[in-house]
């Protein structure tokens, strides 16, 4: 995976005890450069930066674990993770060492576990942070997309981008799937709902939505939005699904309870993701270039 010349657009609202200066909850994100070989810490209460923290090597994608007090940082040119101690004083970073490039990574909601991606050998495996371990590699993985974890972690789910399915594994290796397009042409990666039972994937050239039943692998419904539809971005009170609709320049909202469109609105041109906010009150918008807002 092509890593960016400029700041990468990958960043994290870590929320856990860090070193001193950084224990206030949801106040700080961390955004590493490529460019610079660096990460910075903003102070969203004090909107500045607060630190610039150098690095070794390139970084490539990165994530917070609020369990182990840990930023997780890329490094695909050298095949390792680095592992930064935010509890530490001089934030130490030690290297775990891995088998594969990780083009990209995907951190478990209880911070603990890793998929790490490496699209080349289109291998997907998965690491125990803590115990520094392997639990399980997965081959002939085609996603172009990012994977999505259920709720504890037992499960990860990609849509295949050769095949068009959706595709679940478990910490075994033990996978099954949906097939949702005679293609994976178009299809956008999957978001789940809050409680975890129904995941989402647009289909771009379709404009429409498929809602899977993510326990069974079962296909529920498909709801018709926008032309161009992407991604779907779910609200933090969990009650509806956003879908950004690029070609049309509107956002469609669909209900998780009846999954059917609630509305659809005029927006700005191109909208291609949505961040409604924790609480509902404040929206990211990502631009074809890259830029967000």
């Amino acid at each position: 995976m092509k890593l960016l010349s400029c700041l990468l657009l990958i960043f994290f609202l870590y929320s856990g005890n860090a070193r001193a200066d950084y224990d206030h909850g949801m106040r700080y994100v961390f955004v590493a450069s490529a460019a610079g070989k660096s990460v910075a810490i903003i102070d969203l209460h004090h909107q500045r930066l607060a630190e610039t923290i150098p690095l070794e090597q390139t970084p490539g994608n990165i994530a917070a674990s609020d369990r182990l007090d840990t930023l997780i940082i890329a490094y695909p040119e050298t095949r390792q993770l680095g592992l930064m101690d935010l509890s530490s004083s001089g934030l130490k970073q030690s290297y775990y060492s891995l088998g594969l490039t990780p083009d990209s990574i995907k951190l478990d909601p209880a911070g603990e576990k890793l998929a790490v991606y490496d699209q080349g050998l289109a291998v997907l495996e998965i690491h125990h942070l803590k115990q520094r371990e392997l639990m399980v590699r997965i081959e002939h993985v085609n996603s172009s997309e990012p994977f999505t974890f259920n709720r504890d972690g037992q499960y990860i789910f990609w849509v295949d981008a050769v095949d068009g399915q959706l595709q679940r594994s478990d910490l075994q290796g033990n996978a099954k799937s949906i097939k949702l397009t005679e293609s994976g042409t178009g299809l956008s990666a999957m978001t789940r709902s809050v409680d975890g039972s129904m995941g989402f994937v647009s289909d771009t050239l379709a404009g429409k939505v498929f809602v899977i039943n993510l326990r069974s692998m079962s296909l529920l419904k498909t709801v018709a939005v926008g032309q161009g539809s992407r991604r779907p971005w779910g609200t933090a009170d969990g009650q509806a699904m956003l879908i950004p609709n690029r070609d049309s320049g509107t956002i469609t909202a669909i209900s998780t309870f009846t999954l059917d469109p609630l509305y659809t609105i005029e927006a700005i041109a191109s909208p291609m993701a949505i961040n409604t906010g924790w609480l509902d009150t404040t929206a990211a918008v990502m631009s074809d270039t890259g830029d967000v807002t």
